[in-house]
């Protein structure tokens, strides 16, 4: 995937991107991560739920409709609200 760079802060080295995987390997995969920074512009949706399924923690901003709050409904339905910013 095409990329302007890590976010400021973020060491270039700390991103990894990959192709397609089977999803046995997917989840594998997923964690072997730290932690998935959603988007607020659309959630991680299914991403979202495979890093959580794999014990990623999901640090994510519930947005202002449904494509942005995914993120925060998965959080809060599972009754782990310490990974939802409450501010961007």
């Amino acid at each position: 995937p095409a990329t302007t760079g890590p976010p400021a802060g973020v060491p270039h080295d700390a991103l990894v991107f990959t192709g397609k995987f089977a999803n046995d390997e997917h989840i594998r995969v997923k964690g072997a991560a730290s932690v998935l920074l959603d988007t607020l512009e659309y959630n991680a949706h299914v991403s979202g739920l495979d890093a959580l399924w794999a014990g990623l923690p999901l640090v994510t901003l519930s947005g202002s409709n449904m494509a942005r709050r995914c993120g925060a409904s998965f959080l809060l339905a599972l009754g782990i609200p310490e990974t939802l910013a409450r501010t961007p």
